[in-house]
């Protein structure tokens, strides 16, 4: 109590259903802090301290990303059916002129991680049936991550050297002004 008073802790919030959330479940029992949880299917992943059901218990609601994991929770946990709050991921709307290149190809763009999750192979195979199709577009993957490598080997292997662009990793901040550089927004995660 002390502790809550001193640091004015009133509420917290974590993102992640493991590791995250055991530590706000300690200090939940240890401080009687109040807590919500995040997450986004990573009560799917193996963990040492699933405590899943614990955890969801003791939290004021959880947050997940999509109907669907959503009703797997239900499914899974059907006492805590009111615990659940489907909060979607979106790009908020934002009107700004387009700074579209004018050279006639349909021009797809993503913007993020590197990593398996991110679903870029499926991409990058898709952008080689395109282009067996003979469909001009040039793709830009603006980011950065493990997957790099593979990525560029997919690249060549799929014959898109061409059309496919290993961008560099940007700020959050040019994010609009990418997107606006664009026909099409890809976000092939899985």
């Amino acid at each position: 109590a002390d502790f809550l008073e001193k640091h004015d802790v009133g509420y917290v919030h974590v993102y992640g259903s493991t590791y995250p959330a055991v530590r706000v479940l300690v200090a939940h029992h240890l401080l009687r802090i109040p807590f919500s949880i995040s997450t986004f299917v990573d009560f799917d992943y193996p963990t040492p301290f699933y405590m899943l059901e614990e955890k969801f218990t003791a939290a004021r609601f959880v947050v997940v990303c999509t109907e669907y994991c959503a009703s797997r929770l239900r499914a899974r946990f059907p006492g805590l059916s009111t615990r659940w709050r489907v909060l979607h991921h979106s790009v908020p709307f934002v009107e700004r002129p387009a700074f579209r290149i004018g050279d006639g190809l349909v021009r797809v763009v993503f913007v993020g991680r590197f990593v398996p999750k991110k679903g870029l192979d499926t991409l990058v195979e898709a952008a080689g049936r395109l282009s067996a199709r003979h469909v001009r577009f040039s793709m830009h993957l603006y980011g950065a991550g493990p997957e790099e490598s593979s990525l560029r080997h997919l690249i060549t292997a799929q014959g898109v050297d061409h059309c496919v662009h290993i961008e560099e990793a940007v700020a959050n901040d040019a994010f609009y002004s990418l997107m606006s550089q664009g026909d099409i927004f890809a976000s092939p995660s899985r």
